[in-house]
């Protein structure tokens, strides 16, 4: 039994010393010695967006794959690289890229580069109307010029206030200034445009903006008397006389002379087409009554002291009679108004003797309506209405039968009525609101910046005294009073843009 123990421990003894011997060869195995890395960096220029693999050469006392290698950028802004070795460009500079095995390491300068050298973008207009459109044009220089121009996207700070379609087209919507910005490779540039609803201001003087008539193509506007170019406001021509457009045809007479006063009629060119000499009848209507013109300019009805409303024929200066029955009831402050359409005449008095203002076929010379409002007044565009200035505010009347539909209270100083159904009011507080005819609901209120600073500081500010809309619709000149010196009056003009309307 002690020979069996004696042999099993001597042959444990043996195995140990063995495995001890395999254990130490192992772990005196030389271990793998690099001598040197050699690798090839990105192509100089490295440009922007792209990629590059590295592939380390790397020599070794043994097998190379066994070899751990490591990556390190030193500016990822500029360049990253992955574990795998692949390099990334990010943005335009200078860094190194640092590849490691065995303690040893090289360093790999990388260049990046922007294809885009240069990079830009201007607006046709920097500053346009409501509704108005521009375009962009944006400039990008390559860096060479075999590399193809990038093409670009359009970013709107606030896009409330404009559209940009992928041409570059800009429509404004709103009043307000945004940026417009693109970006090509890590580039970018921007434009600032500003929208306002002012289309253009013209100083007028002590001259009130009063008895305004447009041009039939909108390009004119007659005030008083001179003529604005409707586009900028800029005077193109002023006289000592009254002026008015009727269609295209402008009409002038003389009121120094008020024993002996003249009509001229001009054509759309200003030259003069023809003169007469006004009869007496028709003489002082510019200060005791008032007057209108027949949308074709053929006639001209005007009120003849109490006696009553009068036809003067246009083409040889001749009263032809009456345009109303004999018992008509004028007055000194009587207000003619004309339809549109040339069918109706309105005769309003606020101290008529029958207390009653009438309506009149002018085909048949029969009343057709009557009603007891008074004040001035004028027809919709389209004939359907009736708008009276009484002294509570305004009324509109159906001209099917003349009786009241509306009613807009409130202190104005003036009204206009414009194609497009809108009806235009000044305000005591420096506003024009804007509302839509058929239902009086208030859509838009318009005020300078100086009115609005004004009403924020409970301030007086300047007044909107008269107002006339263009022939389509789309324009609003204002007439402003305000006192810059002391007790001297002046008068601004203002043309506002009416295609926020529109657009809404």
């Amino acid at each position: 039994m002690r020979a069996i123990w004696k042999r099993t421990v001597m042959s444990a003894l043996v195995v140990f010393i063995l495995l001890e011997g395999t254990a130490t060869l192992s772990a005196n195995a030389a271990p793998i010695k690099v001598y040197g890395i050699s690798v090839s960096g990105p192509p100089n220029p490295f440009y922007v967006k792209s990629t590059f693999q590295l592939k380390p050469q790397i020599k070794a006392s043994s097998e190379t794959k066994n070899v751990k290698i490591g990556y390190k950028s030193g500016n990822n802004a500029i360049a990253a690289v992955s574990p795998a070795g692949v390099v990334t460009a990010n943005g335009a500079g200078k860094t190194n890229i640092e590849v490691t095995a065995g303690g040893r390491s090289v360093q790999l300068l990388v260049n990046v580069k922007s294809k885009v050298r240069e990079i830009g973008l201007a607006a046709a207009k920097s500053k346009i109307t409501v509704g108005e459109q521009t375009k962009l044009t944006p400039r990008i220089v390559m860096d060479h010029a075999s590399l193809p121009v990038p093409s670009v996207s359009y970013k709107v700070e606030d896009p409330t206030i404009l559209y940009v379609d992928a041409a570059g087209n800009v429509t404004a919507l709103k009043e307000g200034k945004t940026d417009i910005s693109i970006r090509a490779e890590e580039k970018t540039a921007k434009t600032t445009i500003e929208v306002t609803d002012i289309e253009w201001k013209a100083t007028t003087g002590n001259v009130r903006f009063e008895r305004p008539s447009w041009s039939a193509d909108g390009k004119y506007l007659a005030l008083n008397d001179r003529i604005l170019n409707a586009q900028d406001g800029r005077t193109m021509k002023q006289t000592d006389s009254d002026l008015m457009f009727v269609g295209n045809q402008l009409y002038s007479w003389n009121n120094e002379d008020r024993d002996r006063e003249s009509m001229f009629v001009y054509d759309s060119a200003f030259r003069l087409q023809r003169q007469f000499e006004m009869p007496e009848e028709a003489r002082k209507f510019y200060t005791d009554s008032r007057y209108a013109f027949s949308p074709d300019g053929r006639h001209f009805y005007f009120q003849y002291s109490h006696k009553g409303v009068f036809d003067l024929d246009m083409q040889n200066g001749e009263v032809i009679g009456q345009a109303a029955p004999d018992d008509i009831d004028t007055a000194w402050d009587t207000t003619l108004a004309l339809s549109p359409n040339g069918q109706m005449l309105a005769v309003l008095g606020a101290y008529g003797y029958s207390g009653e203002s009438r309506i009149y076929d002018l085909n048949s010379g029969r009343t057709i309506g009557s009603t007891t409002e008074y004040g001035p007044a004028a027809f919709t565009p389209d004939s359907r209405y009736l708008v009276i200035h009484n002294r509570e505010g305004l009324v509109v009347l159906d001209t099917q039968n003349f009786t009241v539909v509306h009613e807009l209270p409130g202190e104005f100083e003036g009204f206009a009525l414009g194609s497009g159904g809108w009806l235009a009011v000044t305000n005591e507080n420096g506003d024009v609101d804007v509302y839509e005819i058929e239902t009086l609901k208030k859509v838009r209120s318009y005020a300078t910046k100086e009115t609005q600073k004004a009403q924020r500081m409970d301030k007086s500010t300047d007044q909107p005294v008269s107002l006339t809309f263009s022939p389509d619709g789309r324009k609003l000149v204002v007439g402003y009073s305000r006192y810059a010196y002391g007790s001297n009056e002046t008068y601004d003009t203002i043309c506002w843009n009416l295609n926020g309307l529109y657009i809404e």
